[in-house]
């Protein structure tokens, strides 16, 4: 009989400023370790927060949005920014990696050539791209997108209507150019 658990306990997440809560970081991952020394300690890093937290954790589990937050419009600088910043940590910090946020948003039915930022272009573009920096490195675990399908938030600025449109399906569930891209590339890795 096989029984689930989680994988890895997460020691805090999304933390972008030092301080207080930074400092628990080591004593936490330490008590998880006691409580159960075979599952490994991870949190989300966010991109801009402290990397030396990573020293603290079995797992680096980044959560990453160039060509989106950062470098906006600029796909080719912006993979070669992540591309650098993933060899960096790993040089830093040499344990397994893990994109656990990522993407870019796309309206549906949005089209632009060359890929612009929100169309589904640029989104299947900006996907495609992250997939292939972490095949090219032996050191990253895994990937998981930000979400499944996009989803209805609070109203701000950023948000058109609302909505959070990073996923590779609609509201619907209605497949966007990414989720054709994610299929065919499951398939044929899968082959």
């Amino acid at each position: 009989m096989s029984r689930r658990g989680p994988s890895a306990f997460r020691t805090g997440g999304r933390a972008k400023r030092r301080g207080r809560r930074g400092s628990l970081r080591q004593p936490v991952g330490g008590l998880a370790h006691q409580l159960d020394p075979t599952r490994p300690v991870t949190f989300a890093a966010v991109q801009g927060g402290p990397v030396e937290w990573l020293a603290h954790v079995d797992v680096m589990a980044l959560n990453r949005y160039y060509g989106w937050c950062t470098l906006g419009g600029q796909l080719d600088v912006a993979i070669q920014a992540l591309a650098k910043e993933l060899d960096a940590l790993h040089a830093s910090y040499p344990k397994p990696m893990i994109f656990t946020e990522f993407g870019a948003e796309s309206l549906p039915g949005s089209h632009g050539t060359p890929p612009e930022l929100r169309s589904e272009e640029y989104q299947a573009e900006t996907i495609r791209r992250y997939l292939d920096a972490a095949t090219q490195r032996s050191y990253m675990a895994g990937t998981l997108m930000w979400c499944f399908a996009d989803f209805k938030t609070s109203q701000s600025i950023i948000r058109t209507n609302g909505m959070n449109n990073k996923g590779p399906f609609t509201r619907d569930q209605q497949p966007k150019q990414t989720a054709h891209i994610l299929h065919e590339r499951w398939r044929r890795e899968g082959a």
